[in-house]
């Protein structure tokens, strides 16, 4: 089976995405992490340049990247209040599907002209 270019592009950013989710999920767990702010601008910022990225699976990016952090503060803290971070994840996910896209066009429009 031969993986096209866009496909190996798209495991090793889901690869890098389910480390950094895990990454962030662990920090949040710990007893002496007690910076919420911290941990949503991370969330914002990580998924906001994920679907920069890959604009078409920016709803992917924000799932992997929520989900890491509200699974670990479910099944270690018992948490279930951490799950609004999904919130924040697809903000900033489709924040960066904006941004993208109106670079994106107003670059064409130069070309076009």
């Amino acid at each position: 089976m031969k993986l096209h270019r866009f496909s190996f592009k798209l495991i090793i950013l889901i690869i890098i995405c389910i480390l950094l989710s895990t990454f962030y999920g662990w920090i949040d767990t710990r007893p002496t992490w007690d910076d919420t702010g911290i941990t949503v601008f991370a969330v914002l910022i990580t998924s906001f340049i994920f679907s920069i990225l890959m604009t078409k699976y920016a709803w992917l990016w924000a799932i992997i990247i929520g989900a890491g952090i509200g699974l670990f503060n479910v099944f270690l803290s018992a948490n279930y209040g951490a799950l609004i971070v999904m919130l924040f994840a697809f903000a900033g996910a489709y924040s960066g599907v904006v941004v993208k896209k109106l670079i994106f066009e107003k670059n064409s429009d130069k070309k076009v002209k």
